[in-house]
């Protein structure tokens, strides 16, 4: 019920706008008059010295000599008279157009207040719906103690949870995707940032190390503080797997500041283990942290304090339903960004352009960043970035750290209060698109997904002229999906194909070792991805099968299953899997990021 009132709300809010488009169209048509009496203030000397001869317009018939001048009298009287009836029309016209003037301004102010008053009722009306959609942030907070109990056994350390929410409370939206966010952070400070204890007890501090959890709201905004006592951030080691990782050079590192470098542990795949443990070392965590909060159109910040412990700090609104957002053109298509993810707005011409291995870039505050078309990103014709057909575009400046790009469009149409409605289930996974809004004329318009977008333009690597290619063909990875339901099976194989990988299918794990020994003869199988709960040979026992032969030892085992236990985990990782990704908490590019880490 509370879902169709927002929605009702969400209709509401649409119509409000579309009364304020009307009331600035009556005012721009109350200011047209304005024009007529500035040419009526030309006229209007003319206009006296004709008033002025009103008198002798009249036609008089005089006889001089005794004859009767009829004719040029007649002439002389038509051309007054024509010229009397134009001063009368005017002088009307004048007086209607007053009165126009005059109505028109009394009806932009009406509905100037109509306005108001329905935009004012309207959001008391949202913020109270919004207000019983709202849940106390203890919800999800008293569960961490059990999972945070569960990590500190596993990883053997003492650690104690400091929580408070502060009164807060945020949208049960907001609340659903906070959880895993918050997880992946405890998880984080757990086999990261606090130490073992003998090594707590050289550095002067006590067994127990503590993790903190404090919320509070400000305005619309929610911030949460997730701190530990642990040894900080080792940026050495965030150097050494950035150059190991290729996501950085020696140059590149030399003129990264403090923060730039830190910004590096957000980026896909990265992470400082050298081995998966039953907490870490996937390379997904602080990736996932990041894009759940943007996507909430919310921030991660970090404060590192070396010896002395780490802190990242998350703002987010307290509700997802309503936000600000730019409307804007890409070829023939309009879309809409959340406002808060455009961080400038850049005017681009073709001469600003400059070509840097192969790609093209613009230099923005002495920093290179990629440049590409909206077009390209959503899978459209691509857009020539070079030549004259267009001789400028308008870059957005999208992402954030070492994540950001210049997401060029055509035109940006201006910016309208939006009411964020989510996609009904088959298109809630469509690249690019978090979910759509209505304009006030009645048109369906999506909104942008930033996160996608910045993922895609990093993958884009298209050239800026074209060049014939005569190399061969790259090598294609070949993935071995094994699962015994016929809809996860093609879902998977869909999804991995779609990223230009060869897929292989089986339905058991008897089937898949058949598989393996064929493809071992032919190029081989560069990744198994196996569920784990199937008929005769499950998941566990596949995998452990698998690594019994020298020649798939080194193969990459990502095992996706709905079994999410702590001992189904370690279970998986001591049968000698990579990966474990759980089924409810699965999402296409977790997929992807772990898979390509691991090959």
């Amino acid at each position: 019920m509370l879902d169709t009132l927002l929605n009702e709300a969400g209709e509401l809010v649409t119509c409000t706008v579309g009364a304020q488009q009307q009331a600035r169209a009556a005012r721009d048509l109350a200011a047209i008059p304005a024009r007529w009496r500035r040419i009526w203030r030309q006229t209007d000397a003319s206009l006296r010295r004709l008033r002025s001869r009103r008198p002798a317009l009249q036609p008089t018939i005089h006889y001089l000599d005794g004859r009767e001048q009829t004719q040029p009298l007649a002439a002389a009287s038509s051309s007054d008279h024509d010229t009397g009836v134009l001063v009368d029309a005017l002088e009307q016209a004048n007086t209607l157009i007053a009165e126009l003037e005059r109505r028109l301004a009394l009806l932009a102010h009406q509905l100037t207040d109509d306005h108001g008053r329905l935009h004012a009722v309207s959001d008391r009306l949202h913020q109270q719906i919004c207000r019983t959609r709202m849940l106390p942030l203890a919800t999800i907070f008293s569960p961490l103690r059990l999972q945070l109990r569960e990590m500190a056994r596993a990883s053997g350390k003492q650690i104690a949870l400091d929580l408070d929410d502060g009164g807060a409370e945020a949208d049960r939206q907001v609340l659903d995707r906070l959880g895993e966010i918050l997880l992946h952070l405890l998880r984080n400070a757990v086999d990261h940032g606090i130490e073992p204890a003998d090594i707590r007890q050289a550095h002067g501090k006590a067994d127990e190390g503590l993790i903190t959890l404090h919320a509070e709201t400000s305005g619309d905004r929610l911030t949460l503080t997730v701190a530990d006592d642990g040894a900080g951030l080792d940026l050495a080691a965030i150097r050494q797997r950035a150059l190991a990782d290729g996501q950085a050079n020696e140059a590149d590192l030399a003129r990264m500041t403090t923060t730039e470098l830190i910004d590096l542990i957000f980026l896909p795949g990265f992470s400082t283990r050298q081995t998966v443990s039953t907490l870490s070392g996937r390379g997904v965590g602080l990736d996932i942290v990041r894009s759940r909060a943007e996507r909430m159109q919310g921030s991660v910040a970090v404060h590192n304090d070396p010896g002395a412990g780490c802190s990242f700090t998350i703002s987010l609104p307290l509700s997802l339903t309503r936000a600000h957002g730019l409307l804007l053109r890409a070829g023939n298509m309009t879309y809409v960004l959340p406002l808060d993810a455009v961080q400038r707005i850049v005017p681009v011409a073709a001469h600003d352009i400059r070509i840097l291995e192969g790609r093209a870039t613009i230099v923005l505050n002495d920093r290179p960043l990629a440049l590409t078309h909206l077009t390209d990103l959503l899978g459209g014709a691509p857009t020539p970035l070079l030549g004259e057909a267009q001789s400028a575009w308008h870059g957005l400046l999208l992402g954030s750290g070492e994540r950001q790009i210049l997401c060029l469009v055509d035109m940006v149409l201006g910016e309208q209060e939006l009411m964020i409605h989510r996609l009904p289930l088959p298109l809630q996974q469509v690249p690019g698109i978090a979910g759509a809004t209505i304009l006030a004329n009645g048109k369906v318009v999506p909104i942008l997904d930033v996160v996608d977008l910045v993922r895609a333009a990093r993958g884009v690597q298209r050239a800026i002229e074209p060049v014939l290619d005569t190399a061969a063909p790259a090598h294609r990875a070949t993935v071995l999906v094994v699962d015994d339901s016929i809809t996860t099976r093609t879902l998977e194989k869909n999804i991995l194909e779609a990223a230009g990988y060869q897929v292989h299918l089986a339905i058991d794990g008897n089937e898949a070792l058949r598989l393996l020994d064929q493809l071992a003869g032919n190029g081989g199988c560069d990744l198994l991805l196996s569920d784990v709960d199937m008929p005769q040979l499950n998941g566990f026992e596949l995998t452990a099968r698998v690594r019994a032969e020298t020649r798939f030892q080194h193969m990459p085992v990502v095992l996706v299953t709905s079994l999410d236990t702590l001992e189904d985990r370690e279970r998986g990782i001591a049968a000698g899997a990579d990966a474990y990704i759980i089924k409810r908490q699965f999402e296409q590019q977790i997929l992807l990021d772990t898979i390509a880490r691991l090959i």
